[in-house]
């Protein structure tokens, strides 16, 4: 069994006045790095502790509505694609249906369209983050 080591006892405390501006930007300067607490970021800094500092790319966060906008847009052109292809299958025996062949001739080519753009801003953020 291994044994717990006790952490050391804070006992002293340091008093800092602050004014809002002061305090607001040490807080947002604290929620970008992974110390938990004011108290634990303000002990590193005082002590000259290394702190983790998360990194956001900007171009990803950007391309993340895009992306999800695209993938819905592209699942409600597949579930129209299958409801023309199961209304061709249905009428095969009476005679294929041109309302059907066009319906699913317009949802290829939405098909194409999207594909198309997908590629063209995936291309974009490639060479975006290729340059940071």
């Amino acid at each position: 069994m291994r044994e717990k080591r006790k952490k050391p006892k804070r006992e002293w405390k340091i008093g800092v006045n602050l004014n809002e501006t002061e305090y607001t930007q040490i807080h947002e300067e604290q929620k970008k790095t992974t110390c938990r607490s004011l108290s634990e970021f303000a002990r590193n800094k005082l002590l000259g502790v290394p702190i983790t500092v998360f990194y956001r790319n900007a171009s990803a966060d950007d391309f993340l509505p895009i992306a999800l906008s695209l993938k819905e847009e592209l699942q409600d052109i597949g579930n129209k694609l299958n409801q023309a292809i199961k209304e061709i299958r249905t009428a095969e025996h009476l005679g294929v249906n041109q309302a059907s062949l066009d319906n699913l001739e317009a949802g290829i080519l939405s098909v194409g369209i999207k594909t198309e753009e997908i590629r063209f801003r995936m291309h974009q953020i490639y060479q975006q983050w290729s340059h940071e």
